[in-house]
């Protein structure tokens, strides 16, 4: 009996402890987020930052000397700063693409729903703007 209380405190004890770290891992970005490239971009963002906390701690922990700490320290710098722009880069690139294309389809649109001069609402079949008189 004593072992069957042991073993259900030993499991909710586990389950308290690893929760949290479940968790963290359900709120990083998943590819249902972020298609392709940015994904892969994310997480190798996502991992160099990890490694440099991890040899930061290690630093301070005495267990990396400081010549090598400065010479690693500075190159995964470099090349968090890279994939960060390479993201920002993506990021923007695909934006003004986007913008780009919907200014194109309003432009195309031969049916505006509104007067270019004053914006007023209008009908289909107006042709002159009934609260600025401009011709529609």
């Amino acid at each position: 009996m004593n072992e069957i209380v042991f073993l259900g405190l030993f499991a909710a004890t586990a389950i308290y402890v690893g929760l949290p770290f479940l968790k963290n891992q359900s709120q990083n970005i998943t590819a249902t987020e972020v298609p392709g490239k940015l994904y892969e971009l994310e997480s190798d963002k996502e991992n160099v930052i990890s490694t440099l906390k991890e040899m930061e701690f290690d630093y301070q922990m005495g267990k990396i000397s400081t010549t090598d700490f400065d010479d690693l320290n500075q190159n995964y710098r470099r090349k968090a700063a890279q994939i960060i722009q390479s993201i920002e880069e993506m990021k923007n690139h695909t934006s003004d693409n986007d913008i780009e294309a919907e200014i194109r389809r309003y432009r195309q649109t031969p049916n505006r729903r509104f007067c270019i001069n004053c914006g007023t609402a209008r009908q289909q079949e107006d042709k002159f703007c009934s609260n600025c008189g401009a011709s529609l």
